[in-house]
């Protein structure tokens, strides 16, 4: 049996809009298994919110959160000193969204992929595959699919994007678009579609 690589599932959000819920217990059934079929997986999150989801079946590890995703990641990324994937705890994965990413870090470089849509809440530019920019309430565009392999990272940054930018990820264009929300109708909506009222 081939070694499992690492992923780290982020889930250090305020979740304001959810009432300070934590999106996660929305997410993690759902995702567990198709995740846990690739990967070892941790969440990180914070010792506040820990309380909160210490009953989910999965590895956990604890940091200071709350200084801006990028630099979240970087700290985390540093510290365990090795290459790994990394998401988000407010997505609907999919074996196709998970093959691609994997697929991808093959070659060794930090990288995300990412799908053309209507209305995306980032739309990011790039210059010969390497991520350059992204602009936000942009009518289309290409917005990242919330999976990124990360080899190393040599700069931080308060916002994850601009991380990405300093540290020259990689974008890979794919078919396959992950389901993300950001308010609770929006997540009615994708339970609704997945039967998972």
């Amino acid at each position: 049996m081939s070694k499992k690589d690492t992923l780290y599932i982020f889930a250090g959000g305020k979740s304001s809009r959810f009432g300070g819920e934590p999106k996660i217990l929305h997410t993690f059934e759902h995702n567990k298994d198709l995740l846990n079929k690739h990967f070892n997986v941790f969440i990180v999150t914070s010792k506040e919110i820990y309380k909160k989801i210490d009953h989910l079946d999965s590895d956990f590890i604890i940091q200071d959160m709350g200084n801006g995703s990028g630099n979240d990641v970087y700290n985390l990324i540093n510290k365990i000193n090795h290459e790994a994937f990394v998401c988000w705890s407010d997505v609907f994965y999919s074996e196709e969204g998970i093959e691609d990413i994997i697929k991808y870090s093959k070659n060794g470089r930090n990288c995300m992929t990412g799908t053309y849509r209507e209305n995306p809440y980032i739309s990011i530019t790039t210059e010969n595959g390497i991520m350059t920019q992204y602009k936000k309430s942009e009518k289309s565009g290409i917005q990242d699919n919330s999976l990124f392999f990360i080899k190393s990272l040599d700069v931080s940054d308060e916002e994850f994007m601009d991380m990405a930018i300093k540290n020259n990820f990689d974008l890979h264009i794919t078919e396959t678009k992950t389901e993300y929300f950001n308010t609770i109708k929006e997540l009615e909506e994708l339970k609704l579609s997945k039967n998972l009222l």
